[in-house]
């Protein structure tokens, strides 16, 4: 236990995803197929296999989510000069790096998009930004990454 380290923890199930070479907006239905019945407690089935929702149609998702890898400095200076780092709405989810060295240099929480969350909003590259468009989940990939210093000066 001694050696292991925080800023060394990587999770399982981390998906590397390449740096966008194009900005790409595209919209993921969220809706869920239910792989099995889910029984009403009185013998009877209250939803059956293969009954699909949307979550998007009962409630709203007012966060924005921005995924980065935070090896790439271009990425985590991007975040720090968008804007998006100062806003409390916004969840930042890594597919690499360390959380608590970003998490340190940015002063806010860090999570990990682990496979699920990838294949969830069918992320394919990063930086990807990810909020709800009405029934629906939009994921814009960024690009080109504007340098630190020219999103500073459009500030």
């Amino acid at each position: 236990m001694a050696e292991v380290k925080p800023e060394n923890y990587r999770p399982d199930g981390l998906v590397r995803l390449p740096r966008t070479g194009k900005r790409i907006t595209r919209l993921v239905d969220m809706s869920y197929v239910l792989p099995f019945d889910i029984p009403d407690g009185k013998g009877g089935i209250l939803y059956p296999k293969g009954y699909t929702y949307n979550p998007l149609d009962y409630v709203q998702y007012t966060k924005t989510i921005v995924v980065i890898n935070g090896d790439d400095r271009g990425q985590v200076a991007w975040f720090k000069a968008s804007g998006y780092a100062e806003r409390y709405d916004v969840a930042l989810m890594l597919s690499q790096g360390s959380y608590v060295t970003v998490g340190k240099e940015l002063k806010r929480p860090v999570f990990y998009a682990d496979e699920r969350v990838v294949k969830r909003f069918k992320l394919q590259a990063v930086p990807s930004v990810v909020k709800q468009s009405g029934r629906l989940m939009e994921v814009a990939e960024i690009y080109p990454i504007p340098s630190a210093k020219k999103e500073r000066a459009k500030q």
